[in-house]
């Protein structure tokens, strides 16, 4: 699966209080009142969702966890994460833009570079800006592969290879 899929797979809401921290980052000071006229509830009752003192109704909860924009859900997944798993992704060359194969990417455990990175793909997700998410997300995942497989060598795979495909999608944890 391409990036975006990817990214809309990892952007659906676990449950309704995910998806009312994404929507409060994403509306910021105007969560409530997005909240009440988009979802048909008073002021007070879409305060109470974000503070957490009261849960949607079980009939509401569906539509609170589908108001939620993926790219947000997600951003805040990759915030959140201790490691990213992504399987065998398929690579292109950067110097030829030909497909070079698969690699074994796995599991990276998060260490401080690979934070960095991914706090920065949340911040390209969250200002709608998709084509640079995706290439801080492969060379984040490179470097992280390239660190687990040699001593010191983050910085090789991500300038000669990018990522093309996630056929097992991006999971975190």
């Amino acid at each position: 699966m391409n990036f975006r899929t990817a990214i809309l797979r990892l952007g659906r809401a676990k449950d309704w209080t995910e998806a009312v921290t994404a929507i409060r980052q994403e509306h910021g000071s105007g969560t409530s009142r997005w909240i009440s006229q988009n979802l048909g509830v008073s002021m007070r009752t879409a305060q109470r969702w974000q503070a957490g003192s009261q849960a949607p109704a079980a009939s509401r909860r569906g539509s609170v966890q589908v108001a939620a924009t993926p790219d947000f859900v997600a951003a805040g997944a990759l915030r959140r994460a201790s490691s990213v798993t992504v399987g065998h992704v398929k690579v292109d060359s950067k110097s030829t833009g030909r497909a070079d194969g698969s690699r074994p990417v796995g599991t990276l455990l998060m260490d401080p570079q690979l934070r960095t990175e991914l706090d920065q793909v949340a911040a390209h997700l969250e200002a709608g800006q998709l084509m640079d998410a995706e290439e801080k997300m492969s060379n984040a995942l490179m470097g992280g592969y390239s660190a687990q497989r040699s001593r010191d060598a983050r910085h090789i795979a991500p300038g000669v290879l990018a990522i093309s495909d996630y056929p097992a999608g991006i999971d975190v944890t």
